[in-house]
């Protein structure tokens, strides 16, 4: 395969979002390597047919859990100023809203985890949709 390209979605398999299923097969047709890394794995009673090939393909991580907690470790004594920017963007950002606030900062772990991953496995671009 060619170039590797993480697409991160907010769930995944979701009916709804067909579109984005279309857009990765016909990616991968055209020879790059597609990752799929979802948020949140979408439980439904209707799963498209070719959604069913990416569901063992997908990554889903944890919010939390002892991967997700050393990759965030690493990443603070690495790149502290970093590292800390992102809480620091994430709570400034989203003060305004404390619904919005709590998902921001839950996710930074998840994130952060999903960072060490796509960089270990050579991802090359990430495209997101959300």
């Amino acid at each position: 395969m060619g170039t590797k390209i993480a697409y991160v979605m907010s769930r995944f398999p979701h009916l709804p979002e067909t579109f984005i299923l279309r857009e990765m097969n016909e990616i991968e047709q055209h020879g790059w390597d597609v990752a799929l890394y979802p948020l949140i794995k979408q439980q439904q009673d209707i799963v498209h047919a070719e959604a069913k090939s990416w569901i063992p393909r997908a990554r889903y991580l944890p919010f939390f859990s002892g991967d997700v907690l050393m990759a965030n470790l690493r990443a603070l004594f690495k790149k502290p100023g970093r590292y800390l920017s992102i809480w620091g963007k994430a709570f400034a950002e989203n003060l305004s809203s404390p619904n919005l606030l709590v998902r921001a900062l839950a996710l930074i772990p998840k994130a952060v985890y999903a960072a060490e991953l796509m960089q270990n496995e050579g991802v090359q671009h990430i495209h997101a949709h959300y």
